[in-house]
């Protein structure tokens, strides 16, 4: 009866409170079978799990619960085993809930909360906030790129920690030839002969 948690520990919050049913209802055997497909199962019987619903309606029939108890009280340890194992995993997770893993993203818990503008903000738009983009965004892409004070400025990315400067990057993404050597004062002139 060896059984694991195979599934994540985070369950579906009602009303934004954290339910351990709807958490256990996501939780898996090491067959990949469920807590209500494991009684299904057991209820069920092993020798009748082509008709199951013919096999619920005689149950149903019975003076009483017997039959189904007997039936659920073999499976019950595994049960319990996969809730244990899932409770282990929910320990070694690092957000069982949205709110855990919203919290991720604030420099302190409760910082700060976003506000919205009011209705002129919506309509305005982008715009209104930045001003107009430029007409020529090819013109506009390469100062910002290869024009502006922080062109040659080392940066190292976040997700791969490449050490790169915005006019390399301009340089590579446009296909030039000889990266950063490309990105100097000419590269503007050739650029515009491609497009």
């Amino acid at each position: 009866m060896g059984a694991g948690a195979s599934s994540t520990p985070t369950a579906p919050q009602a009303n934004g409170a954290w339910k351990a049913g709807q958490w256990m209802a996501t939780l898996k055997n090491s067959k990949g079978l469920s807590i209500c497909d494991i009684l299904g199962d057991a209820v069920c019987d092993a020798a009748n799990q082509a008709d199951q619903l013919s096999v619920l309606r005689s149950l149903g029939e019975e003076e009483d619960s017997t039959t189904i108890a007997e039936r659920v009280k073999g499976e019950l340890c595994e049960i319990v085993d996969v809730i244990f194992q899932g409770t282990k995993q929910l320990n070694s997770t690092k957000f069982a809930t949205t709110q855990e893993y919203n919290e991720k993203y604030m420099q302190a818990p409760g910082g700060f909360t976003l506000s919205y503008g009011g209705l002129d903000n919506f309509y305005g738009g982008l715009e209104s906030q930045v001003g107009s983009p430029s007409p020529n965004f090819i013109a506009a892409m390469h100062q910002e790129h290869c024009e502006a004070t922080d062109s040659d400025k080392d940066f190292t990315t976040g997700n791969y920690g490449v050490t790169t400067t915005s006019r390399t990057e301009f340089a590579f993404v446009f296909g030039l030839d000889g990266g950063a050597t490309a990105a100097k004062s000419t590269l503007f002139e050739e650029f515009r002969r491609m497009v």
